[in-house]
């Protein structure tokens, strides 16, 4: 039986870690690419991605409490509310992704010089961020059909739309960067702003096929009530809200780097390179995070508390391991991984070279934070699952806004330790909220917060 169970996890594991590293590997692949064209592109796609962070994660809303309602309503064996979840939450995601499109449109300039982006960098990263927005729609569909796949065990079909998806964007990402001589010029950032656009179509495109065939014969269907949206709402909107404050402080710790980007030119561009590696081992952590996410959400509409108990504790004794082993290969081997950046115009080297030795800088501190992280991740998913959300919201307020937002500034600028003090601010909120969440789940008080009951 204890086999079993790690098997269960493994085998979700698996293919949603193998969706979630696709999605790194687009971004990996848009900074890679540019990072060949101008290192000043890659700073303003990176200021970009900040600001399509937080609306993207005002798009989770419903894809969270989808996740978790349906997951409870599949344990409790009550398809027919199943179904009638995922109706609420597709329009209501597409709706309010209408609502944020026309913000980022009209106020997009005012979006980034909230978070300090120099006037060298600001047209560019209008530019990406106009030109991705416009596929908002498509990607709030596309998360709430991520998350009833996820709630019906079939994370496989989200591993083959994100590796269909990769592919085309990283021909269109080479064609429409660098140009093709003859017949049309490089279009630069505009141009990875493109390709990124057509991922998010066909990744809805896709994933409309397999949901049709799969699990539901009518995708769009009015036949929602009042009870399902509340209840949808009732987990997304608090679970939603944490991931915003989460991007709102990761907005005031871009606005620490870049104050320090204008003293060191090249600690913008060192924090995206770093970030961007690092997000490949955070997708390891998510991955755990959401399998077990699935596994609590069925064991808690069928009342088996304990059941939900073992997977979280299965699920961090084979993460944390895996993570610790991944940064420190990345410790080890960092030097020659980042030279993969390496621009190809001689005249940018200087700035590469000091990014790239601050990046090494931080390297060593990277243990606690995806320490904490990896921990982080597991226990939230896992509260949120048995429908525990409001404990995690207050918590992530108070340590986000105060370490990680806040405490970059005074890390980072007023006391000078550069991109090093920017993540020990993280690293210190990341381990705060990881044991305060652990002690949270010991207590065993989200048992009487289920939404569903068998």
């Amino acid at each position: 039986m204890r086999r079993e169970g790690y098997k269960e996890i493994i085998n979700l594991v698996i293919p949603i870690f193998l969706e979630l590293l696709f999605i790194s590997l687009l971004g990996f692949f848009d900074t890679f690419m540019i990072s060949k064209y101008s290192q000043d592109s890659v700073i303003a796609v990176g200021n970009a991605a900040t600001v399509i962070g937080i609306f993207t994660v005002l798009l989770s809303v419903a894809s969270r409490g989808t996740n978790v309602i349906i997951s409870q309503f599949l344990g409790a064996k009550d398809e027919a509310n199943a179904h009638k979840t995922m109706y609420s939450g597709i329009w209501f995601n597409l709706a309010l992704s209408f609502i944020l499109l026309a913000i980022v449109q009209i106020f997009g300039y005012n979006l980034l010089k909230l978070i300090k982006v120099d006037d060298r960098y600001i047209n560019e990263a209008l530019s990406y961020l106009r030109i991705v927005s416009c596929g908002m729609p498509f990607l709030a569909i596309t998360n709430v059909f991520g998350a009833v796949f996820r709630s019906y065990k079939m994370p496989k079909i989200l591993t083959i739309s994100s590796l269909i998806s990769n592919v085309v964007n990283v021909i269109l990402n080479y064609i429409l960067i660098f140009g093709i001589s003859g017949f049309f010029k490089p279009l630069g950032v505009n141009g990875a702003a493109i390709a990124t656009f057509i991922s998010y179509v066909l990744n809805f495109l896709i994933g409309y096929i397999f949901l049709k065939k799969k699990i539901v014969k009518r995708v769009f269907s009015f036949k929602i009530k009042k009870h399902n949206l509340e209840i949808l709402l009732q987990i997304g909107l608090p679970s939603a809200l944490e991931s915003f404050v989460y991007t709102f402080a990761n907005m005031i710790l871009m606005s620490a780097v870049n104050t320090l980007d204008v003293m060191t030119p090249g600690l913008a561009a060192g924090r995206s390179y770093l970030n961007q590696i690092l997000s490949f081992i955070v997708q390891l952590s998510t991955a755990f995070g959401l399998a077990n996410q699935i596994l609590v959400g069925h064991s808690v509409g069928e009342g088996n508390y304990n059941k939900a108990n073992k997977s979280t504790l299965r699920s961090i004794m084979i993460c944390l391991p895996i993570v610790e082993l991944l940064v420190l290969l990345l410790v080890t081997f960092g030097k020659y991984i980042f030279m993969i950046y390496s621009p190809n115009n001689p005249a940018e080297l200087d700035r590469f070279n000091i990014a790239i030795n601050e990046v090494l800088r931080v390297l060593p501190y990277v243990f606690i934070l995806e320490l904490g992280r990896c921990l982080n991740i597991i226990s939230i998913n896992a509260l949120q699952a048995a429908g525990d959300v409001i404990f995690p919201l207050i918590n992530a307020i108070i340590s986000m806004l105060l370490f990680m937002g806040f405490g970059s500034i005074v890390l980072g600028v007023w006391l000078n330790l550069g991109l090093l003090g920017v993540y020990l601010a993280c690293a210190i909120d990341e381990c705060l909220r990881a044991l305060i969440m652990m002690i949270r789940w010991k207590s065993k008080k989200w048992q009487a917060k289920s939404i569903v009951r068998a």
